[in-house]
């Protein structure tokens, strides 16, 4: 994970760099430098030249870069088209910008911003030529600078205010001015509508160089005017750039165009989510730069132009619909998966459940004398494996009397004047239990009797016997233990 950002704001007179270091809990500037092509030994290489001044006092390796090149290289264009979608707008875009632009389609790099939305999508278009762009990005990966992404200079400043600014005017004119040129950004209501570049003409003094500037401003007023179809009322002209700090010049524009001005401090006007330590001032001229880091920190989005932007990003932009759309299906299908297996292992545990009821009610029929049950499946197993074992150890299991000789000796020995109905049979290893119904409990005490004379049966006696309200009788319980030899 990246812990620095480096901004590298490419000007037609020099360079300005800063370095912020990113953090949980801040995020802090950690250096800023500027150079200035008009000191290079070698104006061929002034560029060159200017990247390696500013690697050597700050290290952008490691760190994640943003590129912004010059404004006077990048054409900007205000169109209205019937597509809300991006992916559509992008396609279409460099058709509806071809008859407006002096090279081919295929020359170029292209960005928009979206102003506003109705029926029609309202765009500012940003263009730059491929060849100009790969010959700064060459360079830039000779001093080790890999940007992940590139745009355009003189914006920066204005989204970051747009956004984040204070005390932000519903109208205002942000100015990045430097020497040689001018970039104006139109904002209303925190959205960029407008954006135009001025070359400034070398004028001998600042009030010289305000009176030409605003000649460009009152056009590119009365262009908002027929674009938009609205009157434009700027409350305030911010300036920013190195002509920020030229008071004459602010004020003689500002007067000229009748509009309050002042500078704007990036670091301390705006929310920027980038601490300043005290022994490192900053001033207006480095909010291209400062912008720039300050659009990543707060997540804004600029023009990009980046030939190495991520292609998940660029997806997600273009095919945003068609994703959330996919990833919607996706969940409401995984829902319903499990929807299905919850109530199919609800399911299958109420089966389970009646099975091992009736595993158990089985297990009580076989053994009705075992009370504590744990392991029905088990514990029959090890009866099972019991009463093989003592067969195996005996022969006279094999030879057993068969159960209907001993009823047949039960019948014989009751008297047939007995009232009497026998409603249970069970043998079990050594023992016989039988269950019944008669009228008295002397009729009780005469069957365990006329029992005693059974050749096959021992050790009556007599489990219970109750009277059952229910039926009106004697509901009695018998055990006798099969004779020695018989078993």
């Amino acid at each position: 994970m990246n812990n620095k950002i480096f901004a590298l704001d490419i000007r037609e007179d020099g360079l300005c760099a800063v370095l912020v270091r990113t953090g949980l809990k801040e995020n802090r500037l950690e250096n800023h430098a500027q150079v200035f092509y008009k000191d290079a030994p070698d104006p061929e290489q002034a560029f060159q030249w200017g990247l390696g001044k500013i690697t050597g006092r700050m290290d952008p390796s490691g760190a994640f870069c943003l590129v912004s090149v010059p404004p006077t290289d990048v054409s900007f264009r205000n169109l209205s088209v019937p597509f809300k979608s991006r992916k559509k707008i992008r396609q279409i875009l460099p058709f509806e910008l071809e008859p407006t632009l002096p090279f081919e389609v295929d020359e170029m790099k292209f960005d928009f911003l979206t102003v506003r939305q109705a029926d029609h999508s309202d765009l500012i278009a940003a263009v730059v030529e491929t060849a100009r762009l790969d010959v700064l990005m060459d360079v830039l990966e000779v001093h080790g600078i890999s940007p992940g992404f590139v745009t355009t200079g003189g914006v920066t400043a204005a989204l970051c205010i747009a956004d984040l600014y204070e005390a932000r005017p519903e109208t205002f004119l942000l100015i990045e001015s430097h020497p040689y040129s001018a970039t104006v950004c139109i904002v209303v209501s925190g959205e960029i509508y407008l954006i135009r570049t001025f070359r400034k003409n070398g004028q001998p003094d600042s009030r010289s160089a305000a009176r030409e500037l605003s000649k460009g401003i009152n056009r590119m007023i009365s262009a908002f005017e027929t674009i938009y179809d609205a009157d434009l009322q700027p409350e305030k002209l911010l300036f920013s750039g190195r002509d920020a700090t030229d008071p004459d010049f602010v004020h003689a524009l500002g007067d000229f165009l009748q509009i309050e001005a002042s500078a704007v401090n990036l670091a301390t006007d705006a929310r920027l989510n980038i601490s300043v330590p005290e022994n490192l001032p900053v001033s207006p001229e480095i909010n291209g730069a400062l912008g720039l880091a300050g659009i990543e920190t707060a997540g804004l989005a600029p023009f990009n132009f980046s030939r190495r932007h991520s292609a998940l990003e660029k997806n997600w932009n273009e095919n945003r619909t068609q994703l959330i759309a996919t990833g919607i299906l996706a969940a409401f299908v995984f829902a319903l998966f499990m929807t299905y297996a919850v109530l199919d292992a609800h399911f299958l545990e109420k089966r389970v459940s009646r099975l091992d009821d009736r595993i158990t009610a089985v297990f009580q029929t076989t053994f009705p004398g075992v009370e504590r049950i744990v392991d029905p499946v088990q514990q029959m197993r090890s009866r099972l494996q019991e009463v093989k074992g003592k067969k195996g150890f005996s022969e006279d299991v094999s030879a057993d009397v068969r159960n209907i000789d001993i009823l047949k000796d039960i019948s014989r020995l009751v008297p047939a004047r007995t009232n009497v109905v026998i409603t249970r049979f069970v043998r079990d290893e050594g023992s016989v239990r039988l269950s019944g119904l008669t009228d008295t409990f002397n009729a009780v005490d005469d069957i365990k009797m006329q029992l005693e004379k059974s050749s096959h049966l021992s050790g009556i006696t007599i489990s219970s016997a109750n009277m059952d309200q229910a039926a009106d009788r004697i509901r009695f319980r018998i055990r006798a233990d099969l004779s020695a030899g018989q078993q």
